[in-house]
């Protein structure tokens, strides 16, 4: 049954217009309206609102057909594009919380929120959002406790946060775009776990690109693009055992990866570079981020256990000892007194410039003042390459020079 929104929670709206099918197949909807029963539903026109809730779901088994119309609002306070709860908008539950619900094809852009499934302190929905595009809300789309919930082909942008969830488990997201937005892009905020986050795309958002925050746990992000965010692209802040892997982390105003602090959590197969101040940046000596195969070049990668401060491509290095030559990228590694934490890097060099001076490479580190060359130290001359472990604070590089140097 569609029953006007006025009717339902005391909202002054157009009248809902019935009729038995659309050229679609299934009920037409060309006004805002409450959806209490099963069905497959299309909307006919596009949809505006100043005020409350244009589309609200209260039935499990409905889809929602958008064939491509907007549903608008007016950046009203507590407004929702599309509200998706079995209960009342003042979060009085109705029933049992719904499963089956998914909304396609849509545009939603005006609104408090754009799209929200479930509300806070109520258990959600299951629902699936599909081919949606979210702007200038102040949040695109919200998840609530919507667990087992799926995202495919989701775009949010030109609000406050992208796409936000809250105390949600097992989400399914594939193919976010998460863009312009005045904070944080993909918003993990608070109790979020197992989730799965697929080729994300967070760019030119004013804070975070990606945020996982408090008690956020066991989350899996990866194919992801965070590029050109004003702030970290990816923070780590009171999470634990999340893994970043096959990620690219380019360009943002901020560290690539910020610990906040983190409790075990992994990158893996990362590429950060071209960001301000530090590839990867611990705030706390608790815990932090490990890392598995982190490129910050096209020719140095680096491995790192926990208790890691800073890594960083140093873009000046010191100067090199009389008779050598640094030949590869500089890398800074700061560590936390008492973590007994190490760097592996993997460092490429200039083999025409060590060629030309007829020198040998070795891996170096500058600490204390001072250049040292570092023993257990692989050089792989087929490839270009110089690998070692690292401790304690310093700058390492490799550095070609003559066999008297010390």
């Amino acid at each position: 049954m569609l029953v006007g929104l006025g009717l339902c929670v005391g909202l002054v709206l157009a009248g809902t217009t019935l009729a038995q099918s659309s050229p679609g197949g299934g009920t037409p909807i060309s006004s805002c309206t409450v959806l209490d029963d099963p069905g497959r539903y299309e909307l006919t026109r596009d949809l505006a609102a100043e005020t409350g809730v244009c589309l609200y779901v209260r039935s499990g088994d409905v889809t929602i057909d958008g064939n491509g119309h907007a549903v608008t609002g007016s950046g009203a306070p507590d407004s929702t594009g599309v509200l998706v709860f079995n209960g009342t908008v003042d979060q009085r539950r109705r029933g049992p919380e719904l499963s089956n619900v998914t909304v396609r094809d849509l545009r939603v852009r005006g609104w408090q929120t754009g799209v929200g499934l479930g509300v806070f302190a109520r258990d959600g929905p299951r629902a699936t959002l599909e081919n949606v595009t979210a702007a200038d809300n102040r949040v695109g789309v919200r998840l609530l406790d919507a667990d087992r919930s799926t995202l495919r082909n989701v775009t949010a942008s030109g609000g406050s946060d992208g796409v936000l969830l809250w105390e949600t488990a097992d989400v399914r997201a594939t193919d976010l775009v998460v863009a312009g937005n005045d904070d944080t892009g993909l918003y993990l905020a608070q109790e979020v776990t197992n989730g799965t986050f697929r080729r994300v795309t967070a760019v030119d958002n004013d804070d975070e690109g990606v945020s996982f925050s408090t008690s956020v746990a066991r989350n899996r992000l990866t194919d992801a693009r965070v590029t050109a965010n004003g702030g970290p692209g990816i923070e780590f802040a009171d999470s634990y055992r999340n893994v970043v892997e096959n990620t690219t982390v380019v360009g943002n105003l901020g560290p690539g990866v910020l610990s906040n602090p983190a409790s075990e959590d992994t990158l893996r197969d990362v590429t950060i570079r071209d960001n301000a101040g530090s590839a990867y940046l611990s705030e706390s000596s608790f815990g932090g981020v490990a890392a598995e195969n982190a490129r910050l070049s096209a020719r140095t990668t680096v491995d790192w256990t926990s208790g890691v401060e800073r890594i960083a491509v140093a873009s000046s290095p010191p100067a090199p000892p009389v008779n050598a030559t640094v030949v590869s990228d500089s890398v800074r590694i700061e560590t936390y007194e008492g973590h007994n934490a190490t760097a592996d890097v993997r460092l490429g060099y200039d083999r025409q410039a060590v060629s030309e001076t007829d020198g040998r490479v070795a891996l170096w580190q500058w600490t204390g003042g001072n250049w040292t060359r570092l023993s257990n130290v692989t050089v792989d001359e087929r490839t270009g390459t110089v690998s070692g472990s690292v401790s304690g604070d310093g700058i390492v590089a490799v550095l070609s020079s003559s066999a008297d140097t010390n």
